[in-house]
Parts: C-alpha cells; sequence; structure tokens
C-alpha cells in the first residue's frame, strides 16, 4: 500500500523535463503525472525515461483539472521547474490552499526590468538598461537616446522570457535600427548595455528564507553560440576562484532584495569583469536547464532540478558535500554539417579524454546534436580535455563542418 505521499503534479508548458520522475517521487510513495499544455512527445527531454502519465490540457483548463482531482480526497502537491509555469504553479496551490513554495513574490524574478531595478536599489551591479513598453520606432533620435544610456554593442530581450528566447547582440547602430523598426510598438521588451568578462552561473538552494550554496560554474561561451552553431556548456571552479565567492554573495543579494520566503533553487547568470566586478545579468527562481543540474550532482551531491522539485514538494533533500569532483557540461548544435547523422543511424565518435564521461546523442527532431557530460578529480585534466573538445569542434567548424562534425564517425552514440 502506498505511504500518505499523495500526487504530485508537475506542471509543464514549454521547457522539457530532465529528470526520471519516479526517481525523483518514488511510486512506493507517490502517484506522479503531468499536466502539460503541450504536445506530450514535447514534455521530457530526449533520452528522459518519461513513465509518468501526462494529461496534455489548455491552460484554462487546469484549475477545473485540479479541483476535480482534490475532490477525489488526494493530498495534491503542485510543483514546476518551468519558467512558464511557475506562476500557473503558484495560482494552483493557491487554489487548493496549499502553502506557497516558490517565491511568494515572483515579479522580482520574472520580470527582467522589475528585478535589475529592486536589485540595483539594492546595491546589486547591474548593466545600464532600458524598459522599452512599447518599443519606439526607428527614428534616428531614439537610437541616439538608447545609444547615449546604453552605448554599444546593446542587448535586446522580452522582459518575461528564458532560454534565450529573442535574445539579440545588436553591435552597431544599422542593427539597433533594424531592429527597433521590426519591433516598434511591442510591449514587453527591456535593453541593456553588453558587459565583457568571464560568463558564470551561481546556484543555490532555498529554504523557507534559508539560502544553502550549492554551485558556481563558468560557461563555456556566450549562450547565444548555440544559435550561432557553436557548442556550449560550462564547468565547475575551484573553491578559491573569485569567481565563487562572487556568485555566492550575489545570490544572497538577490534573495535579500527579491524575496527569500518559499522553497525554491536559485539560478543566477552573471559577469565577473577583468577590473573584478561582478555584474548580475539575471535570476530564477528555479533549477537551470541543459546539464547544469548533473554537474551539480556530480561537484556537490545536490541535482538541481530533482531538488527543486522535490523542495516544492515539501520532501526533504539531502545536504551538500564536496565530492572531490570537477565537472563539465557541453551541448553540440545540430547544423547543416550534421546532416548525415540526421539522415541516418545516428552514431559518434568517442572522444579521446582523460576525464570519465557520457555521451549522448539525441534524435534527429532535436536541435541539439549531442551532448556531453564529463567529470574528473583533477581540475587540471578537466580543463585540458575541455581545451580539447573546443579544439576539435573550432577546426571542424572552420573546415566546413560543425561542431559535432567533429564527433560524428563510427560507433554507437550512449
Amino acid at each position: 500500500m502506498r505511504e500518505p505521499g499523495g500526487v504530485v503534479v508537475v506542471l509543464h508548458a514549454r521547457q522539457a523535463i530532465g529528470v526520471d520522475l519516479l526517481e525523483v517521487f518514488p511510486p512506493e510513495r507517490f502517484e506522479v503525472c503531468v499536466l502539460t499544455s503541450s504536445e506530450v512527445r514535447e514534455v521530457f527531454r530526449p533520452g528522459t525515461p518519461n513513465i509518468a502519465a501526462i494529461h496534455s490540457l489548455p491552460r484554462e483548463a487546469w484549475g477545473a483539472w485540479v479541483r476535480s482531482l482534490a475532490g477525489e480526497g488526494a493530498r495534491v502537491e503542485l510543483v514546476s521547474n518551468d519558467e512558464y509555469c511557475v506562476e500557473d504553479c503558484a495560482s494552483l496551490r493557491a487554489l487548493l490552499g496549499a502553502r506557497a513554495r516558490h517565491p511568494e513574490d515572483l515579479t522580482g524574478y520574472r520580470d527582467k526590468v522589475v528585478m535589475k531595478t529592486r536589485l540595483r536599489a539594492a546595491g546589486v551591479d547591474v548593466p545600464p538598461f532600458a524598459a522599452l513598453d512599447p518599443v519606439p520606432a526607428a527614428s534616428p533620435e531614439a537610437v541616439e537616446r538608447l545609444l547615449a544610456a546604453l552605448g554599444l554593442p546593446v542587448v535586446v530581450k522580452p522582459r518575461q522570457d528564458s532560454n534565450n528566447r529573442g535574445v539579440e547582440i545588436l553591435p552597431d547602430r544599422p542593427a539597433l535600427a533594424t531592429w527597433l523598426a521590426a519591433h516598434a510598438g511591442l510591449e514587453g521588451w527591456q535593453a541593456e548595455s553588453h558587459v565583457a568578462g568571464r560568463m558564470l552561473h551561481a546556484n543555490a538552494l532555498v529554504q523557507e528564507g534559508v539560502l544553502t550554496p550549492l554551485l558556481v560554474g563558468q560557461y563555456t561561451d556566450s549562450l547565444l553560440a548555440l544559435g550561432a552553431g557553436r557548442p556550449v556548456g560550462s564547468i565547475t571552479l575551484a573553491a578559491d576562484d573569485d569567481g565563487v565567492r562572487a556568485g555566492e554573495q550575489l545570490n544572497a543579494a538577490v534573495v535579500g532584495a527579491l524575496g527569500a520566503r518559499g522553497s525554491f533553487v536559485i539560478h543566477t547568470e552573471f559577469v565577473l569583469t577583468p577590473e573584478g566586478r561582478s555584474v548580475l545579468l539575471e535570476t530564477a527562481a528555479r533549477a537551470p536547464g541543459a546539464l547544469v543540474s548533473d554537474i551539480a550532482a556530480l561537484h556537490c551531491g545536490v541535482h538541481l532540478e530533482r531538488a527543486s522539485l522535490r523542495v516544492q514538494a515539501g520532501e526533504a533533500v539531502a545536504a551538500p558535500r564536496a565530492t572531490g569532483q570537477h565537472a563539465l557540461w557541453m551541448w553540440f548544435p545540430r547544423g547543416e554539417a550534421a546532416a548525415g547523422i540526421e539522415a541516418g543511424p545516428e552514431v559518434v565518435r568517442r572522444p579521446e579524454l582523460s576525464s570519465d564521461y557520457r555521451l549522448q546523442v539525441f534524435p534527429s527532431r532535436s536541435a541539439i546534436a549531442a551532448s556531453l557530460l564529463a567529470w574528473n578529480r583533477d581540475l587540471r585534466s578537466l580543463r585540458r580535455d575541455l581545451a580539447a573538445i573546443e579544439d576539435r569542434a573550432g577546426a571542424a567548424a572552420g573546415a566546413g563542418g560543425s561542431a559535432i562534425g567533429a564527433f560524428a564517425a563510427a560507433g554507437e552514440g550512449e
């Protein structure tokens, strides 16, 4: 007989689930299902077990469905790690009279203009920014006003979106004028100055106001690199790296300014400039995507996405511990040079690395052709492996191939 863990409903809209839900919520204690507004095939990341029941309904029907479920007498926990569902999750929990788990006030974590306004007022270094509500017409005056405030390059992005959707770096006046002309009159945009330096992410767990640092890593490239056909990933940092202290301090400042009530994972992206400034780009009250959760599990023993879902259901999460392992992940985009992989059996050659690793090839419908997760107790060896991967990827791209072309050959992928 199932112990009283209740029914866990995982909400989904756009960001694919990357964990086995039956590992997160063991079936001897929980009944687990997914409620999605998307197609069933879009719910789980390729390669992720998807044996939980999936219910696909329009968002406007979610409330009635959840009320019906709760009306059957079951204890219902609503959880989500989807940026596009955190507000739904909060409102549906309120509908059932359930305790809030995501931050009590989500606005500062969702709206990038509100976020930066509150953080700047709290003394956090953020890029100069401007709300575009609406986006002005592409007049010479509008272009000059933005350039005077922000300089070049200008970064434009939606105020409430995720996964770099809609983000562009505009390098010069003509590019800015063209973008304004294409978006004139639209609401919900912002522009900000581009900040150069080391691109880092800091992750922590918040449980009822108590902040526990978990991981600070450095991205291998701009997150926009995937769209340009280049691989992207991140690698854990040594404990004495300046980025670690900077990331932990930033997350403490973030929850102090935006709110720490609730139980959630925080993901903050920031730049450490050559002058030593820690400039926060944005933050989110959820676990990150890609394989950041996996390198955290290897490095500190806490898988961020699993932790995010468990704390929302009121379940315990193991305390972080120093494992002695460093880890990196990389995603390789599917480009024209990977057409041979798309057209035929999906095979890759295993790279020659000194580190342990797992290589996964994704189905041809995925925009990501393959992922690599590698780990090593020696950070220098891991960095050498990363350099070798990037060299091979660059050579392949320079020769007319794509990054994944560096791995395309004989032998089945994992």
